[in-house]
């Protein structure tokens, strides 16, 4: 059995997944946690990523934090679990494309903190990325992406 735990935990570190399936979980060594919004991040959202965490605080409730995301323009979610190693390694893309066009709200969402978001969403692997425009969702793709690929994708959703 401790070879089967080993071998696993082994396989999920050295594996470089593009997407990962939502009902996947990996032992908490593997956990890390994303860097913490500040509070100025909250106030001024556009240009940097927003963590929907500390948007429920500010608004005391999700339905506070999805009305402020369904008020804007142009949104970007990106639904992530903290375990997910493509997730891991979108991370600092999408805080990258979040300032390279910076009319676009970039939002990250801990779908398994969040599950009835991600229902909302239908979200179905980790990372993945959900367009909205005037709170319709456009689209929605699935799995890693580098800087450039999730800055044209989010140019093309949006006519930019």
């Amino acid at each position: 059995m401790k070879n089967t735990y080993t071998a696993t935990l082994a396989l999920i570190t050295i594996l470089n997944l593009s997407s990962c399936s939502a009902r996947q979980t990996t032992p908490s060594a593997v956990t890390t946690t994303r860097q913490q919004t500040t509070e100025k991040e909250i106030h001024a959202p556009y240009g940097t990523e927003v963590d929907f965490s500390d948007l429920v605080k500010k608004h005391g409730s999700e339905d506070g934090a999805i009305a402020e995301i369904l008020r804007a323009d142009m949104v970007v979610l990106d639904f992530f679990a903290t375990w997910c190693p493509p997730c891991k390694n979108l991370a600092p893309n999408f805080a990258s494309a979040a300032q390279t066009v910076p009319t676009v709200l970039f939002v990250k969402i801990d779908a398994e903190k969040f599950a009835n978001i991600r229902s909302r969403y239908a979200v179905r692997s980790y990372p993945t990325l959900v367009f909205l425009h005037k709170g319709a969702k456009i689209s929605a793709v699935s799995g890693f992406r580098s800087q450039k690929v999730l800055v044209d994708e989010t140019k093309a959703a949006f006519k930019l």
